[in-house]
């Protein structure tokens, strides 16, 4: 419901490991998905859905398992 404006983001990651995130990274995507004629690809740039564990998902990307996880969020953690 929140997303109904479709605000602007600077930068959005969602992860989950379990089905019922699946609606989270349908709702992400759906939202910030390029409309109209020019396609605005601004929107959907910044957002990236990601599950835990290979199998079929809704979300863009998957990461192997909870260890993965903590290196993404400590990579991104050091830039800028």
């Amino acid at each position: 419901e929140r997303l109904k404006d479709r605000p602007s983001v600077d930068f959005a990651l969602c992860i989950g490991d379990d089905i019922a995130d699946e609606k989270m990274f349908k709702c992400l995507l759906e939202s910030y998905r390029p409309t109209g004629p020019q396609k605005d690809q601004r929107f959907i740039r910044q957002v990236y859905t990601c599950t835990v564990g290979r199998k079929p998902t809704e979300a863009q990307y998957y990461l192997h398992d909870p260890n993965e996880v903590v290196d993404l969020l400590a990579l991104l953690s050091q830039t800028n």
